[in-house]
């Protein structure tokens, strides 16, 4: 866990809990451990369709080097549904600075990030208020 060398390149190892489901169906299921290099992302979706309608969520992870020259793990997700209310969409940024040991054991043997929201990066839209005058 954590920064590292490969072959000359920068890049970052961490974990991730969900369920991942590759191009050929194969499942994956949490703990993950990703690996990116410095400049690199991973994006992943996920979700489907439900008794009372569908909830889809776009996960895209980027690995960079900010303007004080810290290393940092960026999350960004974007989610879609709908159930019996109506249509919902939320989207945020998280951020983990490895640096500054934004790490956490969750699991004895597995480090997680820990994650901290991006200011003002949290939105929501609510279709059905919205129709409403809300």
């Amino acid at each position: 866990m954590g920064v590292f060398m490969i072959e000359g390149e920068l890049h970052i190892g961490f974990f991730y809990h969900d369920t991942l489901v590759d191009k050929s169906g194969e499942v994956y299921e949490g703990p993950l451990r990703l690996v990116l290099p410095l400049g690199g992302s991973f994006e992943y979706r996920h979700g489907g369709e439900h008794e009372e309608g569908y909830s889809y969520t776009t996960t895209k992870f980027t690995f960079e080097e900010n303007d004080e020259g810290d290393f940092v793990l960026y999350r960004e997700w974007y989610t879609e549904s709908r159930d019996c209310d109506g249509r919902l969409d939320r989207q945020g940024t998280d951020y983990a600075e490895e640096l500054d040991g934004n790490w956490h054991y969750d699991d004895p043997d597995v480090k997680y990030p820990l994650w901290a929201k991006v200011p003002k990066s949290y939105r929501q839209r609510d279709y059905a208020a919205e129709a409403m005058g809300y």
